[in-house]
């Protein structure tokens, strides 16, 4: 099994607010942190596994390595995975990651006479 980068915990500072959505850079930077350039190549994409994230990586940031890339990709996508940032589901035996949230309004129908009042 290859070793990751051990991306420090100290990077995912910003994101352990189970509350707070995730924020996608507006624009992609060689100098932002790691974390956030694979949140960016993410949110380009909008849906893949950790290769097609580490594939718009590269384009992205040429001086990163494919093996670098894909291994930052990982470590960066399971962590968010684990805080509940992004969503994965299993295709053909691989994890695809998503930045989908649940965008179907409710269609349910709510009578205001018949709720409690909170007095």
């Amino acid at each position: 099994m290859e070793k990751p980068l051990n991306i420090p915990p100290s990077a995912f500072d910003d994101y352990q607010d189970m509350a707070e959505p995730l924020k996608v850079p507006a624009n992609f930077d060689v100098k932002s942190s790691i974390v956030d350039q694979v949140i960016f190549a993410l949110g380009y994409v909008m849906e893949g596994t950790v290769e097609d994230i580490a594939g718009k990586l590269i384009t992205l940031n040429p001086s990163i390595s494919l093996e670098e890339a894909k291994k930052y990709s990982k470590e960066v996508l399971e962590k968010l995975h684990e805080l509940a940032k992004v969503n994965a589901m299993h295709v053909n035996g691989q994890l695809k990651y998503h930045l989908h949230k649940e965008v179907v309004p409710h269609k349910g129908q709510i009578d205001p006479d018949k709720l409690e009042s909170i007095d």
